[in-house]
C-alpha cells in the first residue's frame, strides 16, 4: 500500500513501474492517487521488499496482511489479473 509519494514524485513511478511492470504513464497515475494497492496478493517477503523499494525512491508505503475474504482468487500483480485480447 502506498501511502504517500513524497517529493520525487518520478523516482517513485519508475519504483512502481519496476514493480508491477506497467507502463511508466499508468505508474505516475496510481502514484499520484494515493493511497493505492500497488501489489495484492503477495508473498510477505515479496511485499517486503517492494516497501523498501518504494521506501528508497522516497515514498511512504506499508504492508497490510492478506483477508481470506477479499483476496484475490489468483496470486498476481494487479496488472497481470485483467486478460488481453
Amino acid at each position: 500500500m502506498l501511502t504517500d509519494a513524497g517529493l520525487r514524485v518520478l523516482e517513485v513511478a519508475q519504483a512502481v513501474r519496476r514493480l508491477t511492470g506497467l507502463s511508466l504513464w499508468r505508474s505516475k497515475i496510481l502514484t499520484t492517487q494515493v493511497p493505492a494497492v500497488i501489489l495484492d496478493g503477495i508473498p510477505q517477503e515479496d511485499a517486503t521488499a517492494a516497501v523498501a523499494a518504494l521506501h528508497t525512491a522516497g515514498a511512504e508505503a506499508e504492508t497490510r496482511p492478506n483477508n481470506p475474504e477479499t483476496a484475490p482468487a489468483t496470486r498476481q500483480a494487479p496488472h497481470q489479473r485483467r486478460t488481453r485480447r
